[in-house]
């Protein structure tokens, strides 16, 4: 059970709206491929970007118009009539409405990316070229996301376990030490940019770590596949 508890949030009834984000995802993919082999890139654009607006509204309306917030600090709903029938945008969950929301939003901006990238009224080759080699990080996580995804968590625990080299001090308390990942958290990160804004530099900071391991990895063309 999830942390020992009576209940698991992630559990077998999770799976199943899981598996719906990978059809929309199949589903995606199999309209660009049907454009590219017709040359219908237009039509296939138009088609993702209804698609991922459709769910994108009704995830929205099914989450009671959420807003960013509340005391846990994530998505509430913005009125209190909702609070009796919305879903929340959860990911543990993976709720119905997580579901459709980032499902859409993936269409759109797959649409932007498939529009920007492969059609031909883009501006130029080579300014398509530039931008396709921007994106050579994002293509070298999704070939072996599998590792990343794993690799990322494990990251994370070990860095727990690892004793800090040097205490640190908090407020109202005496110096103590620590595991690494709070010492390079509390110690590095939380004094320049506070609590909140040190939360998004340290994963933004963990993602560019994976992104190098990724095109390393990618450029010897090793990859974890099941």
């Amino acid at each position: 059970m999830y942390r020992g508890s009576k209940t698991d949030p992630e559990g077998l009834l999770g799976t199943l709206t899981a598996l719906v984000t990978v059809l929309c995802g199949l589903w995606c993919g199999g309209v660009i491929q049907q454009a590219t082999q017709t040359r219908t890139q237009p039509s296939a654009i138009r088609r993702l970007l209804f698609a991922g607006s459709c769910a994108l509204l009704v995830g929205y309306t099914a989450a009671g118009f959420p807003v960013p917030g509340g005391d846990s600090g994530w998505f509430t709903t913005s009125s209190t009539w909702a609070t009796g029938w919305a879903m929340p945008l959860n990911k543990p969950l993976w709720s119905a409405s997580y579901t459709l929301v980032t499902a859409g939003l993936a269409a759109i901006a797959l649409a932007g990316l498939f529009g920007v990238l492969d059609t031909a009224s883009t501006p130029s080759a080579a300014w398509r070229h530039s931008l396709a080699k921007g994106l050579d990080g994002a293509r070298a996580i999704g070939r072996n996301a599998m590792l990343v995804f794993v690799g990322s968590g494990l990251l994370a625990r070990i860095m727990a376990m690892i004793p800090a080299p040097f205490a640190i001090e908090t407020a109202g308390k005496a110096a103590q030490r620590t595991d690494l990942k709070t010492w390079i958290f509390e110690a590095g990160l939380a004094p320049l940019f506070g609590p909140m804004l040190a939360s998004l530099v340290f994963a933004l900071c963990n993602v560019a770590l994976w992104i190098l391991i990724a095109i390393a990895l990618d450029r010897r063309r090793l990859y974890w596949r099941v």
